[in-house]
């Protein structure tokens, strides 16, 4: 893990300590969606929601509500090829959390889920990618279930153009650590007193120790793990290996048997001089005597 004063917005952590700041949030929200925010209900930073204890849970980075509306938000760094699977599962997970027992489908709000890439997810260079959906019959009839997945690109090219919008600037924030505007400057002095918070620092070296802790205990098992697994591999190996050179060895002794039967027919029935049935058959004389003292 990174130390405390490296962080950036694109840091799980730093992203949601400012984040939870209402005035923040809404701003980045409204860049964005292109959307008004008329105040915002509640703000929940690494907000865990599980179906149930045997099912798989999810750690949302930054989870929050208006009026009638729900908004999860993703900082995603790495490519892990599964960003479409991840979203349907935070929504469907979502409107598990939304309804209590009994409650209407209708009572249903309306829920984005959000994901700021450093990657292009979808190869096509956009600056982001909004997903609706339509009948197949009819194209240009939109399924509204009030629903709706964006994933924003931040190595787009777009980003890299002189004039920019709101939305561009803040986006670069991400990136290149550098202010735009009025808002990317409360970012940022919002980072800058993140920095100087001491409980918050405390709370990010504790879950470093225990970021550090997991992975000694798991490179401890893994060689545990690949010790054992080595030997029984080992032994595996060794008795096939056995396997094979008994039965090379069997095959050879009766090779040798077979050869020795005949030079001793060819000496003792057909009368053919030891030495000469000694060269013919590559076996040494003193062998060869020795097996014709024994018949």
């Amino acid at each position: 893990m990174k130390s405390y004063d490296e962080l950036t917005l694109l840091d799980d952590y730093m992203f949601c300590k400012v984040m939870s700041n209402p005035d923040l949030c809404k701003g980045m929200l409204e860049r964005l969606l292109s959307i008004q925010i008329d105040h915002i209900e509640k703000i929940q930073s690494q907000f865990p929601i599980a179906p149930d204890y045997e099912k798989h849970g999810i750690r949302l980075d930054v989870y929050l509500k208006d009026s009638s509306r729900i908004f999860d938000i993703e900082v995603q760094t790495t490519n892990q090829h599964n960003l479409e699977q991840r979203a349907r599962y935070y929504q469907g997970i979502i409107d598990i959390d939304q309804l209590e027992h009994s409650e209407s489908y209708n009572n249903l709000k309306e829920s984005y889920v959000i994901f700021i890439c450093t990657f292009d997810p979808f190869g096509k260079d956009f600056l982001s990618y909004t997903i609706t959906q339509r009948f197949e019959e009819d194209l240009q009839v939109e399924y509204n279930d009030k629903t709706h997945k964006v994933f924003y690109n931040l190595s787009a090219s777009v980003l890299k153009k002189t004039e920019q919008s709101e939305l561009i600037k803040f986006l670069n924030y991400f990136i290149t650590q550098n202010t735009y505007d009025d808002f990317t400057n409360k970012v940022q002095a919002a980072i800058i007193s993140a920095k100087y918070n001491l409980a918050w620092r405390k709370d990010y070296m504790m879950l470093d120790n225990l970021y550090r802790d997991a992975i000694a205990q798991g490179l401890k098992e893994g060689r545990e793990q690949g010790l054992e697994e080595g030997r029984e591999q080992g032994l595996e190996e060794g008795r096939e290996q056995g396997l094979e050179e008994g039965r090379e060895e069997g095959i050879q002794q009766g090779q040798a048997i077979e050869k020795m039967k005949n030079a001793i027919i060819a000496v003792m029935k057909f009368h053919i001089p030891a030495q000469d049935v000694s060269k013919e058959y590559g076996i040494s004389l003193e062998e060869l005597n020795s097996a014709l003292a024994c018949s």
